[in-house]
């Protein structure tokens, strides 16, 4: 729908429907963009196609809401919304012919790492703010706001939003209710659990470009779909202040609330958070740093030194279990040696030696050593005092539970915090401590 991308078709006078073909200016998954001539009233148009695979049956359902949400869209008459002048269908695939658009989208920009400044961003994501809450109060869900369906105008410095409604018209049978619509990396959390979503949905998608344009990078990444799904789910990013010192810290509550997990913490309208960005729009920062990282700030140089970190604390955390090794051994041969001075252990050595002694089997007719130790009877006020019948347990789950945590330090070595198996470790080791808890509080 840009012109900066066009690249003219070898078939100049291909028609759809009654529009004449000029050019293809983009080509996606779902289909084709042309720009295109209507010669009924003289006007250059978007043309964009929307290929079909459908069953007769399923054909029928795409017809009833691809109809449904064009004409609904096309009803939207705002200056930050690409407005929609026809919808058809020819040759096996639909079309929707719209406002051509001369400018650039604003992934082009963040992709080509292109400095926005933090009144330009404010001014970008105001106007995106108020298309979309014109939209809902006619009862429009966009469903995936992403920076490809920005539109960053060459005169004026208008925005437009694109793609209103197309985001949920299945392309092929496999493509129904209950499935992923949208792009996951922009996706709200109920769009990814496939719940019922409203305008809270886009102003989720919306702070997550925000986020993007003032930090370089969106909130939510992953090698794989599945990570990207997961980190929606379950991570918090950090405020974009903490990552660009030159975004002014208003602007994090925005960001933060925006991006909220339950929709009922979020702005409740995209109004209200067009209404908090346009007081921001005085903050000005004493100083604003480019979105574009510097060399030391690279996603390899900060995952090189993720990674030499982990493995500082890995070591730190050897160090550690090998020094509280070395001091139980030590505090079992002193306190042996006072105790076979004396010919009485002290308490210190029953308690080591109800830590390390190891449980061997007992010959007929004689008792183990655990068994004669248990049974000792100690005299402090004429009272007996008896080692806990669980102790043998206990002991192994802390053996349990050292061995989880060293392949825990191990693990993050490799990978973050959130990774499926650090998280796995990490609930092994909860689960156990919570098992030790409960058999240390048991009583005789």
């Amino acid at each position: 729908m840009t012109e900066t991308s066009a690249k003219f078709s070898n078939k100049s006078h291909f028609k759809l429907g009654r529009y004449e073909i000029a050019a293809e200016i983009g080509h996606g998954a779902m289909g084709t963009v042309y720009k295109a001539h209507d010669p009924l009233i003289e006007r250059t148009v978007a043309l964009k196609t929307i290929r079909l695979d459908l069953s007769h049956q399923a054909h029928q359902v795409f017809e009833e809401r691809f109809y449904r949400e064009a004409k609904s869209a096309g009803r939207l008459n705002h200056p930050n919304i690409v407005t929609i002048y026809d919808v058809g269908e020819t040759e096996g695939s639909a079309y929707i012919a719209m406002e051509y658009l001369e400018g650039e989208s604003l992934d082009m920009l963040l992709d080509n790492h292109i400095h926005l400044s933090i009144e330009r961003i404010a001014h970008i994501t105001l106007q995106i703010a108020n298309g979309l809450a014109y939209a809902h109060q006619h009862g429009i869900i966009h469903r995936d706001i992403k920076p490809a369906n920005i539109i960053l105008m060459r005169s004026g410095r208008i925005v437009k939003i694109t793609d209103f409604g197309i985001a949920q018209i299945p392309t092929s049978e496999k493509t129904g209710d209950g499935t992923l619509l949208g792009s996951p990396r922009y996706m709200s959390p109920e769009q990814v659990q496939s719940k019922f979503v409203d305008g809270r949905s886009d102003v989720f998608s919306l702070g997550i470009v925000l986020y993007e344009m003032l930090t370089g990078h969106p909130p939510f990444t992953g090698d794989d779909l599945g990570t990207i799904l997961y980190n929606i789910m379950n991570f918090e990013p950090a405020p974009p202040s903490s990552i660009n010192k030159g975004v002014p810290e208003p602007f994090d509550r925005i960001v933060m609330r925006a991006l909220s997990k339950r929709p009922a913490e979020r702005y409740q309208s995209a109004r209200d958070m067009a209404a908090d960005l346009r007081a921001l729009r005085s903050v000005t920062p004493t100083v604003v740093q480019p979105i574009n990282p510097a060399p030391d700030d690279t996603p390899a140089a900060l995952l090189k030194r993720t990674r030499q970190t982990d493995k500082a604390m890995l070591r730190t955390l050897l160090s550690m279990v090998s020094l509280g090794i070395a001091t139980v051994a030590v505090l079992a041969i002193i306190a042996l040696t006072v105790g076979s001075d004396t010919g009485h252990p002290p308490p210190v050595t029953r308690y080591i030696k109800s830590i390390v002694t190891v449980p061997v089997p007992a010959a007929p007719g004689s008792q183990s050593v655990i068994q004669s130790f248990s049974a000792r009877p100690e005299n402090h006020g004429g009272k007996a005092k008896k080692v806990q019948p669980n102790q043998i347990a206990i002991v192994q789950l802390d053996k349990k539970i050292q061995s989880l945590k060293v392949k825990r330090a191990e693990l993050l070595a490799k990978f973050t915090k959130l990774h499926p198996d650090v998280v796995m470790a990490t609930q092994q080791i909860k689960r156990l401590e919570q098992e030790k808890s409960k058999l240390a509080q048991q009583k005789e």
